[in-house]
């Protein structure tokens, strides 16, 4: 059962087996992708390590399996945190972003299709994602500038087929809020407790939109079952 692997992933966590921990809890949502504790274990973890893409992508998926409690608001204000964290922009022309372990290719078969792998393909499309702050010269990484990074990441993501090379249900989703008219506001509510003021302050001037958006979340939720889960060692497949 999902529930059983998150007690082995916490007793691996206490004996600071951190990998073991992660091979349990991934586990748990391999047979059980419908419990949300998996997720939520996955991402507090990855928040502390080397491959944060891994904390954002188990984080944001949790807190579309479980809206409204106190563990999606700990988890939004991770994600917020994780995502200013993996942003450096140094100045008006440079900026770079830091989600994961840069990428060591020890042999190489040219007779072989080679596919970089999700979490540096990722990277590389967020900057893209962040042009048009850039452009603006925004400097601040707030819910704002991720709110246009995120919108320009999927755009382009789709515009280079990247959703036929990579198996990831949580762009799935938000290309499909996106073209529901309700992206912006979902940004708004997956980062509100990384910074409250600015979410109050965007809310007062778009209540009717906020409202509308979450009409439309609380009929429609990420699909998850024995085939739609999201999982690291899943993606790149």
């Amino acid at each position: 059962s999902g529930k059983l692997y998150v007690e082995l992933g916490v007793m691996a966590l206490f004996e600071k087996d951190y990998n073991k921990a992660v091979q349990s809890w991934e586990k748990g949502i391999a047979v059980n992708p419908e419990y949300a504790s998996n997720y939520y274990r996955l991402a507090k973890l990855y928040a502390a390590s080397t491959d944060r893409i891994w904390s954002i992508f188990y984080g944001e998926m949790f807190m579309n399996m479980e809206r409204n409690s106190g563990r999606t608001k700990e988890i939004s204000e991770i994600l917020y945190n994780t995502y200013k964290e993996c942003i450096d922009i140094s100045s008006d022309t440079s900026a770079k972003v830091d989600f994961a372990k840069p990428m060591v290719i020890t042999s190489y078969d040219p007779a072989k299709k080679f596919k970089f792998p999700f979490d540096q393909v990722y990277g590389l499309d967020f900057l893209v994602g962040m042009s048009p702050s850039l452009i603006a010269k925004d400097k601040e990484v707030n819910i704002a500038f991720l709110n246009t990074a995120r919108t320009g990441f999927i755009e382009w993501w789709y515009k280079q087929n990247r959703d036929k090379e990579y198996n990831n249900i949580v762009i799935d989703f938000q290309k499909k809020i996106k073209d529901n008219g309700h992206f912006e506001a979902y940004n708004y509510w997956l980062f509100m407790s990384g910074n409250e003021k600015e979410f109050d302050d965007w809310y007062a001037k778009n209540e009717d939109k906020f409202k509308a958006f979450a009409s439309w979340f609380n009929k429609n939720v990420i699909e998850v079952d024995s085939k739609h889960y999201f999982l690291r060692t899943a993606v790149d497949q």
